[in-house]
């Protein structure tokens, strides 16, 4: 009986056959252990990026305690866009940091996750307090966590995917919410949960890719690689 091989196992021939190596642009434990259970054979360089100095800098959003406020009538496109943009920026990051190195033929993979209701977005809490009214914000609402996925090559070629995933929380109480941040799960999250973990009892039930929730939606990954890896050989 022959063994069927997996498409990341294809990929990972690929780039070996092509002397291509991977890199993640990320220090998350979520986003690296998806990418283990896939199969995929990759590198962990983090990008270090100021998150909130590049939020700050754009005209299109204002701050409001631990909300973000996007007052324009296209609001989702601009959340898109500002999520892409983060993704590119990390990707790019570690791009700079591989060629400085004269590291010959490569791929970066790099994600950013926003959450938001409306015209309002949620990043990471900075603290509990924040994590609090964070997770109050959401009760009892339906909303978008989108995650976008950013590859480039050693080319410069630089190809994006968003995939959008609804969340709906139950109605929570103060306690519950008292409860779920003494686990400190909240911490690097955004939106301040976790569905893979004990935040799970917050949510009443999702829509979409659950593995995007996460951190990382691997149909994105799948598609990505795919559609640069080629354009990395030629």
């Amino acid at each position: 009986m022959v063994e069927e091989v997996s498409e990341f196992d294809k990929l990972n021939n690929f780039f070996v056959e092509n002397n291509l190596s991977l890199f993640l642009a990320s220090n998350s434990p979520r986003r690296k252990w998806i990418l283990n259970r896939a199969g995929l054979e990759f590198e962990i360089l983090p990008a270090t990026f100021n998150e909130d100095q590049f939020l700050e800098n754009l005209t299109t959003i204002t701050k409001e305690g631990y909300l973000w406020h996007v007052k324009e009538k296209n609001y989702k496109d601009l959340i898109h866009e500002i999520c892409t943009n983060l993704a590119i920026q990390k990707a790019l990051i570690i791009w700079e940091e591989l060629k400085n190195k004269n590291k010959e033929k490569f791929i970066v993979i790099a994600a950013d996750t926003i959450v938001y209701y409306n015209q309002f977005f949620l990043t990471k809490p900075k603290d509990k307090r924040e994590a609090f009214e964070m997770l109050k914000f959401l009760s009892g609402k339906t909303h978008t966590v989108i995650t976008s996925h950013c590859v480039v090559n050693h080319k410069k070629i630089v190809i994006t995917k968003d995939i959008m995933t609804l969340v709906t929380f139950r109605k929570i109480s103060d306690k519950d919410i008292q409860n779920y941040l003494e686990t400190e799960e909240f911490i690097d999250k955004a939106g301040a949960y976790a569905i893979q973990g004990e935040g799970a009892i917050l949510i009443d039930h999702i829509v979409g890719d659950y593995l995007n929730i996460v951190g990382l939606s691997l149909n994105a990954v799948l598609f990505l690689l795919n559609e640069i890896k080629v354009q990395s050989t030629l």
